[in-house]
C-alpha cells in the first residue's frame, strides 16, 4: 500500500533549458481564459479555424479519421498554435479554505490548450515560482511525441527541470484527437494546481449537439504537497500518515468545504461557489471527464441520467451505456448525455470518491446542472441513483469498466513483421 501512494505522489528533479521559437505566417497565438464551472463559460467548438472564430470554415481533416491514418504517416494541417504559460505561486480558496498553490497563468484549474488534429502545438513556459524557488516541467498526458521524445516533460528522463527564472518551449504534433490534459511532472507539483485540459478536436464518430468541454474532477488537499509527500514517504506504520486523507473533492475547481472538518486550523469560509452547467432539453451534450486528482479513485454520475461512453484516453470507442463512470487518477473518458424532456429543471452532477480504495474527509463533490432557463440559483433536490449508491458500498468496485465493453471504434490491425 505504501509504495502505491508514494508512486502516485512522486517523480524526479534536476536543472534548466531554453529554446527559441520562430513563428510562421500560419501561426495562431492563443491567450485563453475560461471561467471554469460558470454559466458564462461558452460551449467548446467542433474545431478551430485559422481565423480563431470557432464557428466558421470547414473541418481541416475533411473526410479523414483514425481508420485511414497510419502512425508512421500522421495527418498534418500545417497550422502551428502558440501558447504562453507563466507558472507562479498564489493563494487560492477554491472550496473556501485558503491554501498556497502553484498556478498556470494565475488560473485554477489552468487554461485550456486547444488544437485541431494534425496541428503543431508550441507552448512557451516561464518558471516564475519564487519564495521558495522551485523547478518545474509540463507533461502532455497521452501525447506520443513520436520523433520529439525530449518534449515529454519528465524531469530526469526527457529533460532537466525548468529552473526558476528560466524559460523552456515545448513543441509537438497533435497526432491523436480527443480529451487529455497537461500537468507538471516535477515531484507532485501538479497537485498544487499546475494542470489543465488539452483538447484536440477531430472527426466525430458519434453525433452530438453541444460540447460542454472538460469536467475536471478529483481529490483536493489543503496542506502543501511537499508535506503530503513527506508523510507518504515517512518511516512509519501509521496508516493515516502514509495514506493521508484528502480534504475535499472538486468539480472544475469547485465544491464548498465543510469548515467543521478542518484539521489544520486555517482560514475557512462558507461562501465558496458550486460549479454550474446549462443543458438544453432534447439536445445531446458531450462531457470530457478528466480525473486530475492526486490519489483518489472516483465515480462520476448525473442524477436521473444514463451516460454513453464514446472515448477512453484518446481512443474512440464503440458506445456503451452506464449509470456512472469510474476514473482512476489521470484517466480521461468522454461521455454523451441526452438531455431529457421529462426531468427536473435542476439536477446534481456528482463526483464520488470511492472510500474502499481512497481516504477522504469529504467524499462527494457536487455541481448543478440547470435545464434551459431554470433559475441560476435553483437548488437541486434530485437523488443519486441506486446503482451508484450500491457501487459505492461494494469493496470490489474500485475498478474500471470491464475491458470487454471498451471496444475501439477503429481497431488497429495486427501488424506482421518480417513477412
Amino acid at each position: 500500500m505504501k509504495s502505491h501512494w508514494a508512486n502516485t505522489w512522486l517523480t524526479a528533479a534536476l536543472t534548466l533549458a531554453h529554446i527559441g521559437v520562430l513563428q510562421p505566417a500560419n501561426a495562431q497565438r492563443h491567450v485563453e481564459s475560461v471561467e471554469w464551472g460558470s454559466l458564462n463559460a461558452p460551449p467548446f467548438p467542433p474545431f478551430l479555424t485559422t481565423k480563431k472564430s470557432h464557428n466558421a470554415g470547414k473541418a481541416p481533416w475533411g473526410g479523414l479519421d483514425n481508420s485511414l491514418q497510419a502512425p508512421e504517416r500522421p495527418f498534418r494541417t500545417g497550422v502551428t498554435r502558440y501558447y504562453d504559460f507563466v507558472i507562479s505561486r498564489a493563494k487560492i480558496a477554491p472550496d473556501g479554505y485558503v491554501k498556497g498553490s502553484i498556478l498556470v497563468n494565475s488560473q485554477f484549474p489552468g487554461p485550456p490548450l486547444e488544437a485541431n488534429w494534425g496541428d503543431e502545438i508550441v507552448i512557451k513556459i516561464f518558471n516564475n515560482i519564487t519564495a521558495p524557488a522551485e523547478g518545474t516541467s509540463i507533461h502532455f498526458h497521452g501525447i506520443r511525441n513520436q520523433g520529439t521524445p525530449w518534449y515529454d516533460g519528465v524531469p530526469g528522463v526527457s529533460q532537466c527541470p525548468i529552473a526558476p527564472g528560466a524559460t523552456f518551449t515545448y513543441r509537438f504534433l497533435a497526432d491523436a484527437y480527443g480529451t487529455t490534459w497537461y500537468h507538471s511532472h516535477y515531484a507532485a507539483q501538479y497537485t498544487a494546481g499546475v494542470f489543465g485540459p488539452l483538447i484536440i478536436y477531430g472527426p466525430k464518430h458519434q453525433p452530438y449537439d453541444i460540447d460542454v468541454g472538460p469536467i475536471m474532477i478529483g481529490d483536493h488537499y489543503h496542506s502543501d504537497y511537499v508535506d503530503v509527500v513527506k508523510n507518504v514517504t515517512a518511516r512509519t506504520n501509521d496508516f493515516n500518515t502514509y495514506v493521508p486523507k484528502s480534504d475535499n473533492s472538486l468539480i472544475n475547481g469547485m465544491n464548498p468545504f465543510n469548515c467543521s472538518l478542518d484539521v489544520f486550523g486555517g482560514i475557512c469560509g462558507s461562501n465558496a461557489p458550486t460549479a454550474k452547467f446549462r443543458f438544453k432539453r432534447g439536445k445531446t451534450h458531450r462531457l470530457r471527464l478528466i480525473n486530475v486528482g492526486a490519489a483518489a479513485f472516483v465515480k462520476f454520475s448525473i442524477d436521473e441520467h444514463k451516460l454513453q461512453v464514446i472515448s477512453n484516453d484518446l481512443v474512440p470507442l464503440e458506445p456503451y451505456e452506464v449509470d456512472f463512470v469510474p476514473l482512476s487518477v489521470g484517466q480521461r473518458v468522454d461521455v454523451l448525455i441526452s438531455a431529457r424532456n421529462n426531468t427536473n429543471n435542476a439536477l446534481w452532477m456528482r463526483s464520488t470518491i470511492s472510500m474502499n480504495c481512497s481516504a477522504a474527509r469529504m467524499q462527494d463533490a457536487r455541481a448543478v446542472v440547470l435545464y434551459d432557463n431554470a433559475n441560476e440559483e435553483a437548488i437541486p433536490h434530485s437523488v443519486q441513483s441506486a446503482a451508484v449508491i450500491e457501487a459505492n458500498d461494494k469493496l470490489t468496485l474500485c475498478k474500471n469498466d470491464d475491458l470487454k465493453k471498451t471496444v475501439p471504434y477503429f481497431p488497429v490491425p495486427e501488424r506482421k513483421f518480417g513477412v
